[in-house]
């Protein structure tokens, strides 16, 4: 009996002592995080009707009010149907976050957020709407035709690519004008990408150039974003004389792919640079792999 009683107690004690500690660890399981929009001049809060191309900008701020971290950042764009949800990292009790964003060809653009804790609790979602001014019309466009790029391992020919001065660059050029740079190709001898576009941000195998002059050694390195466009003809972009075409097959930034791989001559790609410069590239022709050379044209939204 005295053994029994003995054994309760113990299995007492580690029950609380268990309960106790759990209490510690994780202060104040059920609190939520707390969302809200920043209210300032330069920051739209509530649904707004803005004319097609005009840029706004939405800022949000949010905090922990548990002992848990943020740790998860969620933004769902909504484009009339069409739905995109992106997620970010991060781990911080409070932060802050802006957002520029272009009014697209949608009648409403739907923009919600919300955030999680590292205990698994999320946030309110906060959201607004983009809605179209009917009176609006389309942008204009520029062109750059016939581009020419090399392969890494081509000669005479440079593999870099600045539409602001729609000049190509050796690689020794590129890295001695980083900030210029937005486009780049090679001949994957890495991975089974082959012809690749892709701008300095993406991910690219130092194995690729062999040489301390990479971009991954860069200290600027603009990044773009790209989306196949299989259903576009070269028709669709040889009459295209206004930003309509781009803008019904743009995407978010963040929902792109970092390369442009596999590429053949009629495909067409679009891209959306971080700091949501827009267009599209046609790829014209292609000769060779790491030592050839590929041609293709771009029309993108004037600056």
């Amino acid at each position: 009996m005295r053994i029994a009683i003995n054994f309760i107690t113990i299995v007492t004690f580690l029950a609380v002592f268990c309960f106790v500690g759990c209490t510690k660890d994780k202060q104040h399981p059920g609190l939520k995080p707390e969302i809200m929009f920043l209210k300032t001049a330069e920051l739209i809060s509530s649904d707004t009707i803005l004319a097609i191309n005009q840029k706004v900008k939405i800022g949000i701020e949010a905090s922990s009010k548990s002992s848990a971290p943020i740790t998860q950042l969620t933004v769902i764009s909504s484009f009339d149907e069409n739905t995109t949800s992106i997620d970010s990292g991060l781990y911080s009790s409070e932060f802050q976050y802006t957002i520029e964003i272009t009014k697209g060809l949608a009648e409403t653009e739907h923009w919600r957020f919300y955030v999680k804790d590292r205990d698994g609790n999320y946030s309110d979602t906060i959201g607004l709407k983009l809605f179209k001014d009917e009176n609006s019309g389309f942008g204009p466009i520029q062109s750059f035709e016939n581009i020419v790029l090399g392969g890494q391992f081509n000669p005479g020919q440079g593999s870099f690519y600045s539409y602001e001065t729609n000049h190509t660059y050796t690689i020794t050029e590129a890295y001695n004008n980083q900030q210029l740079i937005d486009l780049l190709y090679y001949f994957d001898l890495v991975e089974a990408d082959a012809h690749t576009i892709a701008s300095p941000g993406a991910n690219i195998d130092q194995a690729i150039y062999n040489s301390d002059l990479a971009p991954a050694n860069w200290t600027n390195r603009t990044t773009l974003r790209f989306e196949y466009l299989p259903e576009l003809t070269q028709e669709d972009f040889e009459t295209c004389t206004n930003d309509s075409l781009i803008l019904s097959n743009t995407f978010v930034f963040g929902s792109g792919k970092r390369k442009a791989k596999n590429l053949s001559p009629g495909q067409m790609y679009a891209f959306v640079s971080e700091t949501n410069e827009k267009g599209i590239f046609l790829i014209r022709q292609r000769q060779g792999d790491a030592d050839g050379i590929i041609q293709f044209s771009i029309k993108m939204q004037e600056p």
